[in-house]
């Protein structure tokens, strides 16, 4: 074993141990624990726009990057769970702006008719597509669309809400993805989550012989 592979794996050994603090934690508060799963999770994939000086050439660090996407884009990619961003089409309607108030009531009811299944960003922008007033209705869905996926719902509604109010209640969804309920967002769910995402992570790191957030 060399210096690198020891290093890769004294680094996730830490995670590792974070991970059993959470589970201790959660046996006397699970919304604390809860908050810990989002927070790790945030972190872990805001790693990947960050800086990195001692690569070669050198990563420059990604300006203004979203901080729930990478929070989505690492569920997605790392927590074996295929619907972190998929989009909740009555979800959505929550984070229509100002522009959509003269039409609110045509998407309403064409993103009701999707239903509850979770669908493909592009699935739910074609299915709106007719009732786009102007350009700047379709360059919203086109560049904001992902803030219907249950990424973005968790990090918004769970992971900024706990931190500022412990006492915060998990949420349940009527939606489903592939004829499944989903699950509650809950304790539970995060923590099994960032279990997956470490250990997927380590894997790649171990393979490349490099951290995943310099590949």
């Amino acid at each position: 074993m060399d210096a690198r592979h020891s290093l890769i794996e004294a680094y996730f050994k830490h995670l590792e141990s974070k991970l059993e603090t959470i589970r201790a934690i959660s046996e006397i508060s699970e919304e604390e624990a809860l908050m810990l799963c989002c927070c790790h999770l945030e972190a872990l994939g805001a790693r990947q726009y960050q800086e990195v000086e001692y690569i070669d050439p050198p990563r420059k660090a990604i300006p203004n990057y979203s901080k729930s996407a990478a929070f989505t884009k690492v569920l997605a990619e790392h927590s074996g769970y295929g619907f972190w961003n998929k989009i909740h089409p009555i979800g959505l309607l929550s984070y229509l702006p100002k522009l959509f108030d003269p039409d609110m009531q045509d998407y309403m009811i064409a993103l009701g008719e999707i239903g509850y299944e979770l669908r493909e960003e592009g699935f739910v922008i074609e299915a709106v597509s007719h009732l786009f007033r102007n350009s700047k209705q379709r360059k919203w869905f086109e560049n904001h669309c992902h803030k219907g996926s249950l990424g973005n719902i968790a990090y918004s509604k769970v992971r900024s809400e706990i931190v500022h109010n412990i006492t915060h209640q998990p949420i349940s969804f009527d939606a489903k993805w592939q004829g499944e309920r989903l699950p509650d967002i809950d304790y539970g769910l995060m923590v099994d989550c960032l279990e997956n995402v470490i250990s997927s992570l380590k894997a790649i790191s171990l393979e490349t012989r490099r951290f995943w957030w310099e590949q």
